[in-house]
């Protein structure tokens, strides 16, 4: 079930919402728990078993955890196991096709296997959870929760189980026990919920038309360099709105319910470098590598070599988080490469890059980034960028023009104008007056019609971080 579905927007969230607020407050966890698990099955009661299961390993282990003579050992079963899952779901038929790719340059003769495995939504997301919390409750950084109803309720929460953000247990577990939903909360997260609507439906799909109609075409023989450049920067506008729309989406629902969750997006392409860019993009994710894998591999208080081999370790496996294949890992590498020449520079040189000139160099590196994100073959992502930089400016086929049509106009340069000047502030808690609540709630009511009308005329496209 998609947060930008109709059924979700019109039945399962006001039901939900109904039924929460009726009962008495004994009740609330075990119902929110119930409806994140109807949520979760709504697309596949096999997958849905799966998670019960895995959420019940994990709470049974976090007991023995927390008592056993050899935690060590304890939690190494739970990293496995947890990494386990997600290996199994997400990589075995790459490892099968990359084993067979190997074999092919030795001239091995070799039959393609694959699995018939279909992909868990949102498994990338639940098993990092899962790691997250069996190692802060080694570290004695939490205690495991005894609740078996409480902690399932954090595994399985609908607002951040499909595609995050990450949520700790820390920034969750006095919520779970106590928590007041003010008139003001509420109103906050509906606000967020029709701004991240809005961003996904009237933004990112819009971007979609475009960025999709391009890459469809032949790269090398239908595209001109400005047609190229037209399609990865749509797309580049399309993944943040995408994304950042549903984490203020899945916030927004947190905050209806009476929860805080961490922030996601902090205006990404406003930075001035590479670091910083990954400060503010997918934060929630950056912090988890960076607490569970760069920090335990040493982080920056080794050598420079050292540090630089941990940064490109972190976002190899970043890259390999995303998706499955070649592209993904060469993504991961291309930041991790990025963010080694931006260390030594700074290290060896006092070299860093600031203002405007650092804001669209650094803009200009992650657009091109986003070439080997968007395309899934390392050939078409190569042909890509040599169109990119072929200064071929001969109509084939097509010419800009034949994509941006006068709304695609409009939608592209709101897309720019927000992402760098900031798309409408949504927390109604700072700014109580009562003129700026009534403006608040008028603008997103004027965006949640807007979207319901788009949705009902064009559809809805999936969320793209639903695949990972």
């Amino acid at each position: 079930m998609l947060f930008s579905s109709n059924i979700f927007i019109f039945v399962f969230l006001p039901a939900v919402l109904l039924l929460y607020y009726i009962l008495p407050n004994k009740l609330r966890n075990t119902t929110l728990l119930f409806f994140s698990l109807v949520f979760y099955a709504f697309d596949s009661i096999s997958h849905a078993v799966i998670l019960v299961a895995i959420c019940l390993a994990n709470y049974i282990l976090a007991q023995y955890l927390a008592t056993c003579g050899n935690r060590r050992l304890a939690l190494s079963m739970g990293i496995v196991g947890n990494l386990g899952v997600l290996i199994y779901y997400k990589y075995v038929n790459f490892f099968l096709s990359a084993y067979a790719d190997i074999l092919s340059v030795f001239s091995v003769p070799v039959k393609s296997v694959s699995v018939n495995i279909v992909l868990p939504i949102g498994v990338s997301f639940f098993t990092f959870h899962a790691i997250s919390y069996l190692v802060d409750i080694y570290k004695n950084k939490v205690p495991p929760s005894r609740d078996l109803v409480g902690f399932s309720m954090y595994f399985v929460m609908f607002p951040h189980l499909i595609a995050g953000p990450i949520v700790r247990y820390s920034e969750v577990s006095s919520s779970i026990y106590s928590r007041i939903c003010t008139l003001q909360k509420f109103h906050s997260g509906c606000v967020r919920f029709c701004l991240g609507l809005g961003k996904k439906i009237l933004l990112a799909d819009q971007l979609a038309v475009v960025s999709e109609k391009i890459f469809s075409l032949n790269s090398v023989s239908e595209l001109n360099t400005p047609v190229a450049w037209l399609g990865i920067l749509c797309y580049t506008f399309q993944i943040y709105y995408d994304f950042s729309g549903y984490t203020d989406m899945g916030i927004g629902l947190a905050e209806m319910f009476g929860f805080t969750f961490p922030e996601n997006f902090m205006q990404p392409y406003r930075s001035a470098n590479i670091s910083t860019f990954w400060r503010t993009w997918h934060m929630t994710l950056g912090r988890w590598f960076k607490d569970y894998l760069y920090i335990p591999l040493g982080g920056n208080k080794k050598t420079l070599l050292r540090t630089c081999l941990n940064l490109l370790i972190v976002f190899f496996l970043c890259g390999l988080w995303h998706g499955a294949s070649y592209p993904f890992m060469i993504w991961g590498l291309y930041y991790g490469i990025l963010l080694c020449v931006e260390r030594i520079l700074k290290t060896k040189f006092n070299i860093t890059i600031h203002g405007i000139l650092g804001i669209v160099f650094s803009f200009f590196l992650v657009v091109v980034g986003w070439v080997f994100f968007s395309q899934p073959t390392l050939s078409m992502a190569r042909d890509y960028l040599y169109v990119l930089f072929s200064f071929n400016f001969t109509d084939y086929y097509y010419s800009v023009r034949h994509f941006l049509t006068f709304d695609k106009d409009i939608v592209l340069l709101a897309s720019i104008f927000f992402a760098f000047f900031n798309f409408p502030r949504v927390d109604v808690e700072q700014e109580s007056g009562a003129g700026w609540i009534a403006a608040k709630s008028g603008f997103a009511l004027v965006i949640l019609v807007l979207a319901c009308a788009n949705m009902a005329l064009y559809g809805f496209k999936p969320f793209i971080y639903f695949q990972f």
